[in-house]
This record gives structure tokens, C-alpha cells and sequence, in this order.
């Protein structure tokens, strides 16, 4: 078997994974310089980096104005690449926070009240309704 090209590679990985080329283009072409690096294992790196992470990271990596292009005059190894990305992906803990603010009054008080419900029976203080009784 003989083993694939780079160029090939690229080719295949831009028509599978469209928005992460576009990004990886993107970002390579915000340097004036790419030095000694191969552009199409370069492009490789990071159109896979950029398949692993959630879009609205990508998007402000590679901003120009607020991304890592912004602040690094210098083209980025793919280390940095993914600290940026990291940095830019929002943390789990926050989530909860995020989803909190979309839970109407009413939503949030019919919770409450079956999960009280709910530790009242399992104190044994209450039996718990029967499938088909929401009211109860």
C-alpha cells in the first residue's frame, strides 16, 4: 500500500471538514511569513484541531482582530493553536450559570417543588404520586 500524500491528505480532510479548511486558511493567511514550516501539514494540523473544538472558539482564535493573530506577530506552532483554543472554549462550570438565566420563574419553581416533593418521600414524610397524578 502505498502511503498518501500530504496534498492529498488536505484535499480530502477541506472537502470533508469545509469550515475548519476555511478557518485553517483563514488564520495562515493572516501571516505574511509562514518560514520553514510545510503550509499543507500546517493546514493539515490545524483543520484537525479545528474539527475537535466547538465552532464559536474557532471563530475568535481566529479572529483577526481579537484572535491569536492579534496578539502573536508570529505564525502560531499548533501547541498555541490549541492553548487558544482552550482558552477560548467555555468551561463546563459555567454552563450550569448560562443555562440558568434561560429558566423562566415559573419553570424554576415547578422544579423546586418536585424535587421537595421528591426529598419529602424519600424522607418518608410523603408518598410519591402515581405515574399518571402530576397534580398530587
Amino acid at each position: 500500500m502505498q502511503p498518501v500524500s500530504p496534498k492529498e491528505t488536505l484535499k480530502r480532510l477541506a472537502r470533508d471538514r469545509p469550515a475548519a479548511a476555511s478557518y485553517a486558511k483563514a488564520l495562515m493567511g493572516l501571516y505574511a511569513d509562514h518560514g520553514k514550516l510545510d503550509p499543507d501539514i500546517y493546514a493539515l494540523g490545524l483543520i484537525k484541531m479545528f474539527s475537535e473544538y466547538d465552532g464559536r472558539a474557532v471563530r475568535k482564535v481566529c479572529d483577526p482582530v481579537h484572535g491569536i493573530a492579534a496578539s502573536q506577530t508570529w505564525m502560531p506552532s499548533i501547541a498555541e493553536v490549541k492553548r487558544a483554543l482552550d482558552l477560548a472554549t467555555p468551561k463546563v462550570a459555567h454552563a450550569p450559570a448560562a443555562i440558568e438565566k434561560h429558566i423562566s420563574d415559573d419553570e424554576r419553581a415547578r422544579v423546586k417543588d418536585g424535587l421537595d416533593k421528591l426529598l419529602a418521600a424519600l424522607r418518608g414524610e410523603q408518598s410519591w404520586p402515581e405515574r399518571g397524578d402530576r397534580n398530587a
